[in-house]
């Protein structure tokens, strides 16, 4: 039987956990699925959006970033995608 981890990676925020994330490594590309558990400030959202870029390039694969809010005030939202390096 395999059980998944929600908190395989945790999304801090100033010391306090506001989400998960998993991640998908496809042959030349990585995903990262987020599953927030509170709303985020623009500035929160795109803190998270560097990191998982910055992730990427740490993997050296292009990275696609996927949000869910699965808190209060959830549904479907496009979050904020890193910028594409010059």
């Amino acid at each position: 039987m395999t059980t998944g981890n929600a908190f395989a990676y945790v999304i801090l925020i100033d010391g306090q956990i506001v989400g998960s994330a998993r991640r998908t490594l496809q042959k030349r590309a990585v995903t990262i699925e987020t599953r927030l558990f509170l709303p985020l400030t623009e500035a929160q959202e795109q803190a998270v959006a560097v990191a998982a870029q910055r992730y990427g390039e740490f993997m050296g694969l292009p990275m696609a970033l996927q949000w869910a809010h699965v808190g209060p005030e959830s549904g479907p939202r496009q979050g904020p995608q890193p910028a594409s390096p010059s």
